[in-house]
């Protein structure tokens, strides 16, 4: 046990580190509840259904969809799968578009109370990739895997086609005892941007209080409130909280970089 973290523990024989505050994210619960405590601060404008059409992050300017643009002290592009339409050029085409397909699942009624204890598991050592969300407050189980995960060139519908369905059943019903397709209730898909180079997140430094981080599918889900932490640091000009996440510990991609601007 740590001084520092006390309710961290760390197994030195397995290499293992239990967090015991840790748990499983519901990303929509969570933008919610921010969104509503975000409402009641002093100082705060929420600008809802607005859609953003341009940033300059040197100016601290965003210029909105109905042509009113905002100006402030520190600007934050965070828009994952979004990114390439709002950042430079130079920048856009080092993001590659992901499309990624997920199953929802019902759990047998005799497994509900195990499934509902079982963590989150970002790797289950498969050949191609396969994870796992368990069906925690009333949420579906959710899988997926690599071999489900393919390049875009844009952002289109949300449907999964058969195909994919199909594959990922056939996936998991290897690898969870007694899956089947009756355990699926839905499927979708979703989208992510990673950096061409690294296949995972991107920070870069747009120009003065300016940032954009390009998020990577899991991983930046797995780690948002210490990927959080490290950017509100930067725009508020400390030094970033060191996170373990390469991307975010080291200097940010300089958009003005000449090797970046082709020059």
């Amino acid at each position: 046990m740590s001084d520092r973290y006390p309710h961290l523990h760390v197994d030195g024989g397995l290499g293992a580190v239990l967090e015991d505050e840790a748990g499983v994210l519901l990303a929509e619960r969570v933008l919610a509840a921010c969104v509503g405590w975000l409402k009641w601060q002093r100082g705060i404008e929420l600008i809802e259904h607005r859609a953003v059409t341009a940033v300059d992050g040197e100016s601290g300017s965003v210029r909105l969809v109905d042509g009113r643009v905002l100006h402030g002290d520190a600007v934050l592009v965070a828009v994952g799968p979004w990114s390439r339409n709002l950042l430079p050029q130079a920048v856009a085409e080092r993001l590659t578009l992901h499309r990624q397909s997920l199953l929802y699942c019902r759990v047998p009624r005799n497994q509900a109370r195990a499934w509902a204890a079982t963590p989150a598991i970002p790797a289950l050592g498969t050949k191609g990739g396969a994870w796992l969300i368990p069906p925690v407050a009333g949420t579906a189980l959710k899988l997926t895997s690599a071999t489900a995960c393919r390049v875009v060139d844009d952002i289109t519908d949300y449907a999964t086609d058969p195909y994919w369905q199909r594959k990922l059943e056939k996936e998991f019903g290897d690898i969870l005892p007694g899956f089947g397709p009756a355990w699926v209730t839905a499927a979708k898909d979703a989208y992510y941007s990673s950096f061409t180079e690294t296949g995972g997140p991107l920070l870069v430094a747009l120009g003065g209080a300016g940032y954009a981080y390009a998020a990577c599918g899991g991983t930046s889900f797995k780690f948002a409130p210490l990927i959080a932490r490290s950017l509100a640091d930067r725009l508020t000009g400390r030094s970033p909280s060191l996170i373990g996440l390469g991307a975010l510990d080291g200097p940010p991609l300089d958009v003005h970089a000449p090797q970046l601007a082709g020059l």
